[in-house]
């Protein structure tokens, strides 16, 4: 039994890094030599759809009813876009599809790991103002922990929004779902509506319309829930410490030996650029404005103080900015000033595209010279540090 983990586990990246980095196609290859090991603990991994990046589930059947919705226009999505190695679909014995993530290897990750059971498992995993995505179980290999959690889709951008209701249901369900995580001392450090969820299953959000037709209401036919995800830069800090003292300095990435703004791939508050300490939480607020901003800056003309909230998170000066819980309330007594009839315009779609696809190849090629740079100066520090000992 020793002998064939020890070959199962050889087969893997050997770092947290190089999963992370994973870059070979298809991505979900990199799991293949765990298939077994999972099944044995009820869990089937998605097998690769040929000639796309896609992943499907072993038996072509549709998931269990696990909370997420789907539309009379057709059932939800049997394939899904496999997006990074690090995680991957997998299937439940009673047919639920849930989300494999490595999150610990080698020990590094632990604060991540930390970061999820304190409000993502437990009694707090039930509490209604949490909008956490729920870890369902962890899963320990040697030095590796997995945590598995249920299977939504990114949602805060897609399907757009049918009218200012819907607009004001996700900013406060959002906005709700950051104080209660700065209230328990969590800073996120990494806010981006790719890492809002929505308990949508996927599948057509219509019948075929013509393009520029109002979107239909949607996110009106069931109760929709925005869930938050990936706490890999996320800090926690402990209950008895000081308020003045809830610190970090520099760019989160640098947690994982990166130094680049561009490789961090966020907006970036002031701040996070100097090397003093600053207040994560108050980042946290910058980042979620500049996401508000993005998305709903074309309804300042109708609903100006609901953008005016939005701008005042994205101050220059931290001290300037709301907490999670201002903003929090000045948009829901903003949202309690009109009638359900009131908010029934439709809501202009802005272009999301920050950059063009000739900008984001430039930085990518960017970025990965620079991680080959930084393989390099680790592998000749290896070589020096061995040389060294073996003289």
């Amino acid at each position: 039994m020793v002998t064939e983990r020890r070959s199962l586990t050889t087969e893997l990246p050997p770092t947290l890094a190089k999963w992370r980095a994973y870059g070979t196609l298809p991505l979900i290859a990199v799991w293949d030599p765990l298939r077994d090991w999972f099944s044995s603990k009820g869990l089937q991994i998605f097998h690769e759809v040929k000639g796309i990046e896609k992943v499907k589930p072993p038996l072509n059947e549709l998931r269990a009813h696990d909370g997420t919705y789907s539309t009379h226009y057709g059932p939800p999505n049997l394939a899904y876009t496999h997006r990074r190695a690090i995680h991957c679909i997998a299937r439940t014995s009673d047919g639920r599809d849930v989300l494999i993530r490595l999150i610990t290897k080698g020990g590094k990750g632990l604060e991540e790991l930390d970061v999820l059971q304190h409000v993502a498992t437990g009694h707090r995993a039930f509490l209604g103002d949490n909008h956490c995505l729920p870890m369902l179980r962890t899963l320990v290999l040697e030095d590796m922990t997995f945590g598995v959690f249920p299977f939504m889709n990114p949602g805060f951008s897609y399907p757009w929004y049918y009218d200012v209701e819907e607009v004001f249901n996700a900013v406060l369900q959002v906005l709700q779902g950051f104080e209660f995580l700065h209230r328990n001392l969590v800073a996120h450090r990494d806010v981006g509506s790719d890492n809002i969820l929505v308990n949508f299953a996927e599948g057509n959000t219509g019948p075929l319309t013509n393009p520029g037709e109002r979107p239909l209401p949607l996110r009106g036919l069931y109760p929709v829930h925005y869930y938050i995800i990936d706490f890999e830069f996320s800090i926690r800090f402990p209950e008895d410490s000081n308020p003045d003292q809830r610190l970090v300095t520099g760019l989160p990435i640098l947690r994982n030996g990166y130094d680049h703004p561009d490789d961090y791939g966020r907006d970036i508050a002031p701040e996070m650029l100097l090397d003093k300490p600053h207040c994560p939480f108050k980042s946290d607020v910058f980042q979620l404005g500049k996401m508000f901003l993005l998305h709903f800056h074309l309804l300042e003309t109708d609903y100006p103080d609901l953008v005016n909230v939005f701008r005042s998170m994205t101050a220059g000066d931290p001290s300037c900015r709301p907490t999670a819980a201002a903003a929090f309330k000045s948009v829901q007594a903003y949202h309690e000033s009109f009638t359900r009839t009131q908010l029934k315009d439709p809501v202009p779609k802005p272009n999301l595209e920050t950059m063009s696809m000739s900008e984001i190849f430039r930085r990518m090629r960017e970025a990965n010279a620079r991680q080959a740079a930084r393989e390099k100066m680790k592998m000749e520090a290896e070589a020096a540090q061995a040389s060294a000992i073996s003289s």
